[in-house]
């Protein structure tokens, strides 16, 4: 099994325009409104790869129900704590355009969880690790919920020889990082905003700057991506560092490609037993794949293993 764990699901709208006009009517070609949120869609890319995840977060409102039921329509193994009618699940928008206009995302901030939400949470999640395989803590953490909550996965993790991925930023992350997480995956933008770096401008020369950082602060492996242009990988034990550049992909709709990447990262290590640097090679071949799709962690298993023999790895 391999826990999922996340505070901040999402009703995600995608809205495509055809052509889009600033202070104008525009009205959209199309429109899908699906289940998502970071530990969402890293569980629904872990079930389509073939993997046994199950995903742990809290609901609410009319807009929760909405989640519960059509993540039960997908099948995803999920444990939902009902966060009540007045902490409705949010809900985030993306614009996709046909003219040329970037992606873009409008996200609604969560509402608080309860103290004692956030404790069942925590002890379901507990009590399961002793079946678990490994833990992917994804995404922020809702206004209230102690910044040290997926620290303490990663201590759990450290004692019971579980592997424990963290995708997060900011204090949840540096509180993680005290505790020694096997890996950790931000950006170059989050890694450098939580670790107070200096960017260049320079994409490869700052992403090396936050795996070495990143390491320092405790991480045995850090995976820093730099969007479209790939990543960097690197692991304590070693100098070498490993950068992935994707294959170029007539891109739909980026979002959620971090979020497949992990997934593939993950069933990589656990169901097929590979190399961190050959995972990540699985992962990234995972976010090209979810790009081709129009809504966010979806993809096609026939388009990952297509794409995969076009992922770069050089190391240096």
């Amino acid at each position: 099994m391999i826990l999922c764990i996340g505070l901040t699901p999402t009703v995600q709208r995608t809205m495509r325009f055809d052509r889009f006009v600033v202070g104008s009517v525009n009205r959209a070609a199309q429109t899908i409104v699906t289940a998502s949120g970071k530990a969402v869609n890293v569980a629904r890319v872990l079930t389509t790869l073939g993997a046994n995840p199950r995903l742990f977060h809290a609901v609410g409102g009319d807009s929760g129900r909405f989640v519960t039921r059509t993540l039960a329509g997908e099948g995803l193994s999920v444990e939902t704590f009902d966060a009540g009618d007045d902490a409705p699940t949010r809900t985030c928008t993306t614009l996709l355009f046909g003219d040329g206009t970037p992606t873009t995302e409008l996200v609604e901030e969560s509402k608080p969880l309860s103290e004692d939400i956030v404790t069942q949470i925590y002890r379901a999640a507990d009590a399961q690790m002793l079946h678990a395989r490994a833990v992917a803590c994804s995404g922020s953490l809702t206004s209230g919920a102690p910044t040290d909550f997926y620290a303490r996965f990663v201590k759990l993790g450290r004692e019971r020889g579980v592997r424990v991925v963290v995708d997060a930023q900011g204090e949840p992350l540096r509180a993680a990082l005290r505790e020694r997480p096997f890996l950790v995956k931000p950006n170059r933008d989050e890694a450098a905003a939580t670790l107070g770096l200096t960017l260049t401008g320079n994409a490869d020369a700052d992403a090396r700057t936050a795996v070495n950082a990143l390491l320092e602060a405790g991480a045995e492996w850090a995976l820093v991506s730099m969007g479209k242009a790939g990543s960097l990988l690197g692991g304590r034990e070693s100098a070498k560092r490993y950068r992935f550049t994707p294959p170029a992909v007539a891109a739909v709709n980026p979002i959620g490609s971090g979020d497949s990447l992990t997934a593939g990262l993950l069933y990589a290590l656990v169901e097929r037993g590979e190399s961190v640097p050959d995972a990540a090679t699985l992962g990234t071949a995972c976010g090209a794949a979810n790009a081709l799709s129009l809504t966010s962690g979806v993809l096609r298993t026939t388009d990952v293993w297509a794409l995969l023999p076009e992922v770069t790895v050089s190391v240096s």
